[in-house]
C-alpha cells in the first residue's frame, strides 16, 4: 500500500510541475519547429520492440517495428516516429499530463482512435468515456 501511495504521490507532483509550465510565462515555446531547435532528438535507428515501455519524449524513431507496446508521453519534450515504422497489436499510450489527457479524450470522441480504445484516469485508474 506505501509503493501505491508513494507512486502517486510522485504522479502528482509530476503533473503539478507539468501544469506549471504550462501556464502563462511558463518555458513552453509556440511552435514545434522553435521545441525542435531547442529539444533535438537522439535518434533510435532499426529496433524492434516487443510487449515493451517506449518513452516518446525527446527520441526519434527511425524504421522501427513496435509490437504490443506502451508508448509513453510527458509532453516535456518533442518526438517523432517516422513514417516508415510499423505499428502492430495492442498499442497503449500512457500519458500522464492532464492537457495530454484530455486531447486523447477529444481524439477518442471525434472518432480519431480506435473505437476500442480505453482511456483511464491515472489519479484513480477509472475508465473514461
Amino acid at each position: 500500500m506505501q509503493e501505491v501511495k508513494q507512486e502517486r504521490a510522485e504522479l502528482e507532483a509530476e503533473n503539478d510541475e507539468l501544469i506549471a509550465r504550462s501556464q502563462p510565462g511558463g518555458n513552453l515555446v509556440d511552435t514545434l519547429e522553435e521545441w525542435l531547435k531547442t529539444t533535438p532528438l537522439t535518434t533510435v535507428p532499426n529496433q524492434t520492440y516487443r510487449n515493451d515501455r517506449i518513452e516518446l519524449d525527446g527520441f526519434f524513431y527511425e524504421h522501427c517495428t513496435f509490437e504490443n507496446c506502451t508508448f509513453s508521453f510527458k509532453g516535456e519534450k518533442p518526438f517523432r516516429v517516422s513514417a516508415d515504422s510499423t505499428v502492430k497489436g495492442i498499442v497503449n499510450i500512457d500519458a500522464r499530463g492532464p492537457q495530454l489527457q484530455a486531447l486523447l479524450i477529444f481524439m477518442k470522441q471525434l472518432g480519431a482512435l480506435h473505437p476500442n480504445s480505453e482511456c483511464y484516469d491515472f489519479y484513480d485508474g477509472r475508465q473514461i468515456d
